[in-house]
């Protein structure tokens, strides 16, 4: 199964001016190792410091969800063409492992940055 490729900024993404965000700076950006992926210069909206820097956290998170789920989509593929009866618990008990890492350490990037 051919996986489309992604074609934005390639990399992990950060934050920048984090904490300058919280003391009510309104610039916010995401960077990858190119340079600015996106840059937020002014709130329009009635978000606290600590909601926008919440979303700033989801959306820098996202080459690592993406990630996540290609891999997930992967396996699930991989393994549900060749499952017979002898073998379907055994891909379930190594596999379901390997996924939840995937999931846990995605989700734990978009939570908490």
């Amino acid at each position: 199964m051919a996986t489309k490729e992604f074609k934005g900024a390639k990399g992990e993404w950060t934050i920048f001016n984090e904490s300058e965000i919280l003391e009510g700076n309104e610039t916010l950006g995401i960077e990858s190792g190119k340079g600015s992926v996106v840059q937020f210069t002014e709130t329009t909206s009635d978000f606290s410091p600590e909601e926008e820097l919440a979303n700033a956290k989801l959306i820098a998170s996202a080459p690592k969800l993406l990630e996540a789920l290609q891999e997930i989509q992967s396996t699930i593929h991989n393994h549900t063409h060749n499952i017979t009866d002898e073998n379907q618990n055994k891909w379930e008990v190594i596999e379901v492992s390997d996924i939840k890492e995937l999931v846990e350490s995605a989700i734990s990037s978009a939570l908490e940055g």
